[in-house]
């Protein structure tokens, strides 16, 4: 399988495979895990394919897991793709929009990791838990934005 450049860009700069907080994290895949991915990731109990999912077009290259598994991916045919996750909604599964482009999704990754960091310095510190969220908040306008608030509610319960 040949990668597009944008994602091996966009992973050669993010030097970990794990960002998490509190109980939420996202899972992303090498380069070598790729295609391992798009052929065997699957629904629940891992009966249905997602590359056999209504709609699901050769083009979407799944690049992460969430912290339920649920597979963030990108359309390769978009030249600065948006990212997205495949979620269940009424009992059909579709896509969601949690960023915008990849160059969105590496920034709203890295600052989950500030604060990550932050944390372990000082865990009650809300402010700097209101400042990273709120710049997430406005990384990833426009999309929705329910992801990203699950995180900011894992933090701060």
């Amino acid at each position: 399988m040949k990668l597009p450049n944008i994602y091996k860009e966009f992973r050669s700069e993010l030097k970990k495979d794990i960002y998490s907080l509190g109980g939420m994290n996202i899972k992303l895949f090498n380069e070598s895990d790729i295609e391992f991915e798009q052929k065997n990731s699957a629904i629940g109990d891992g009966s249905v394919k997602f590359s056999n999912i209504n709609k699901w077009k050769p083009s979407y290259l799944i690049i992460a897991a969430g912290a339920f598994n649920e597979p963030h991916f990108v359309d390769t045919d978009e030249v600065n793709p948006s990212v997205h996750l495949v979620l269940p909604h009424n009992g059909i599964w579709g896509r969601s929009c949690i960023c915008n482009s990849l160059i969105d999704y590496r920034k709203t990754l890295i600052h989950i990791d500030k604060l990550e960091m932050a944390l372990l310095k000082d865990p009650d510190n809300h402010d700097i838990i209101e400042q990273t969220f709120k710049e997430i908040r406005i990384i990833n306008k426009n999309t929705d934005l329910e992801y990203w608030e699950v995180w900011y509610a894992e933090v701060t319960l």
